[in-house]
C-alpha cells in the first residue's frame, strides 16, 4: 500500500530502477569513464532518459546516483574508482 501510494519501489527511494540503469552505462565505457561531470548533462540521451523516468526537469545537473563508487565509476571509470579506493 505505501508503494502505490508514494509510487517508489521496494526500497521507497526510487534508487533501484537508477543503479539497474548503471550496468549498462558502465559497459559503454568501462575503463576512463564518460569525464568528470561528463554524466549529467542535456547533451546526454541517458541522463535525460533518467530525468524523465523520474519526472524532473530537463537540465536537472544537480542530480546523481547516489552512491560515491557508482557515480565515479560513471564518470572516471574502473580506473578512477581504483584509485578512490586506493586513497
Amino acid at each position: 500500500m505505501v508503494q502505490e501510494l508514494s509510487d517508489k519501489d521496494a526500497g521507497l527511494t526510487g534508487r533501484a530502477y537508477l543503479w539497474y540503469r548503471t550496468d549498462f552505462i558502465i559497459v559503454q565505457r568501462p575503463w576512463l569513464g564518460m569525464g568528470y561531470f561528463g554524466f549529467w548533462t542535456p547533451a546526454n540521451p541517458d541522463a535525460i532518459g533518467l530525468w524523465r523516468f523520474f519526472d524532473l526537469g530537463q537540465e536537472s545537473t544537480g542530480f546523481s546516483f547516489h552512491n560515491s563508487y557508482i557515480q565515479t565509476i560513471i564518470e572516471t571509470g574502473y580506473i578512477g574508482v581504483s584509485i578512490m579506493v586506493g586513497c
